[in-house]
């Protein structure tokens, strides 16, 4: 995932970059951070970010508000998210196609929040047509996203279930290494042995994830954060629709 900072501080970027780098270490992500300090060096990059960090107050004729205008213009699946000292500029920020917005001096948590609600979102703009590869019985074969409902983990082996009722076998896998694969597309750990398609989940009951044709194990572990993840995705989709 390709994440913009442009503010004209040094240190202010510095400590954005250590805090965004210490999210993707703690939720095992890959994050490529590029520091720009000003919106004329950011521009001349702009090609192939995910998420951008906008300071409004840039010293300079174009602040973050023109910049990020100019920025929503060219590409609306960026998603911007604004930085300032001045509260006065959060219902511009909010108004103009932003994400979301962030108060200088951030808190981690606040950071840490928005940030996971834009991944989300991001995750579910994704082609769930696309197909992605598994050797299966030693033969290498494409799975597309959307018919994969979940995996489990058997006796040191990793069974595929899908939408058409059939069990695929990765053999000597580890769950571990398939959720490493799988996160970005939407997946979410519900158990030590399982890893759920939050898009195939119709609801969750005490400790059971429902599905269109199964029941799913949620452990008191796992429990919280698929349940926070659940809860993103599902509210993601009814803004989609």
């Amino acid at each position: 995932m390709k994440i913009g900072i442009c503010d004209d501080e040094a240190t202010a970027r510095k400590l954005l970059k250590n805090a965004l780098t210490e999210y993707s270490i703690v939720n095992k992500l890959n994050f490529s951070l590029t520091e720009f300090s000003t919106a004329d060096e950011l521009l001349q990059q702009l090609q192939g970010f995910d998420i951008l960090f906008l300071d409004i107050d840039l010293e300079e004729s174009r602040n973050g508000i023109d910049l990020g205008k100019h920025i929503w213009n060219v590409n609306k699946e960026i998603k911007i998210i604004y930085v300032t000292s001045y509260d006065s500029f959060h219902i511009a920020a909010l108004s103009l196609h932003a994400f979301g917005y962030l108060e200088k001096p951030f808190n981690k948590s606040d950071l840490f929040t928005i940030l996971s609600d834009a991944i989300q979102y991001l995750r579910t703009k994704i082609d769930f047509s696309v197909e992605h590869l598994f050797e299966i019985e030693n033969v290498k074969t494409k799975f597309q996203i959307d018919s994969i409902v979940y995996f489990e983990y058997i006796q040191r082996n990793v069974i595929i279930h899908t939408t058409d009722g059939k069990d695929h076998v990765i053999l000597k896998a580890k769950i571990s290494d398939i959720y490493e694969q799988m996160k970005a597309y939407g997946f979410e750990v519900s158990h030590k042995s399982f890893i759920v398609n939050l898009n195939k989940v119709k609801k969750i009951k005490g400790y059971n994830i429902y599905t269109e044709t199964t029941i799913i194990p949620l452990s008191q572990k796992y429990s919280k954060n698929f349940r926070t993840a659940f809860n993103l995705n599902l509210s993601i989709n009814i803004i989609q629709n």
